[in-house]
């Protein structure tokens, strides 16, 4: 039986320790348990490697996104139209990212590492925030008053998903 016929898979290690998402050699077997698992979130990226978020600009970016989508889905349960428009089917081939911020799959940092995974969650969560400050008057509803600002007019809102922690003064 041979071990070996010139298959190329992405080695988790190496893309967990060294951000190196290149295929390499490896055996038959290895190959089919990587892809038996390849779009299963089992990877705990911040727990195996945290020092990488500080080299890698684009994984700290998606864990902001990430964290980002877990409290604008506490709008989304509360919002009829938002269940009616299913809007969170937006996520639905990333679906682990409204459950937790820190697992990943092999699919989602080899994408992460070739540039196609960013721009894809950029663009839902700018759909998500859209919907919860123009287009839904029920999300619209949920936002925070400021009562440390003076606006006579339209008091400006502050949304608890553009940061966990914010203080702002005039």
């Amino acid at each position: 039986m041979r071990c070996h016929w010139n298959d190329e898979w992405v080695v988790p290690t190496r893309l967990v320790r060294n951000w190196d998402a290149a295929p390499r050699p490896v055996c038959r077997a290895s190959k089919q348990l990587l892809t038996c698992v390849q779009n299963k979130p089992v990877i705990d990226l911040w727990a195996e490697n945290p020092d990488l978020f500080k080299y890698v600009g684009v994984l700290s970016r998606i864990r902001e996104l990430r964290r980002t989508i877990i409290l604008m889905k506490c709008y989304f349960l509360s919002c009829r139209k938002a269940r009616r428009i299913r809007i969170l089917q937006y996520l639905s081939r990333y679906q682990h990212f409204v459950e937790t911020d820190s697992l990943y799959s092999m699919e989602d940092l080899i994408q992460l590492a070739g540039g196609k995974l960013l721009p894809d969650i950029e663009t839902i969560v700018q759909i998500f925030r859209q919907h919860i400050t123009e287009e839904c008057e029920i999300c619209n509803g949920n936002a925070f008053i400021c009562e440390l600002c003076d606006a006579a007019e339209v008091p400006p809102l502050i949304w608890h998903y553009n940061s966990p922690w914010f203080v702002y003064f005039r």
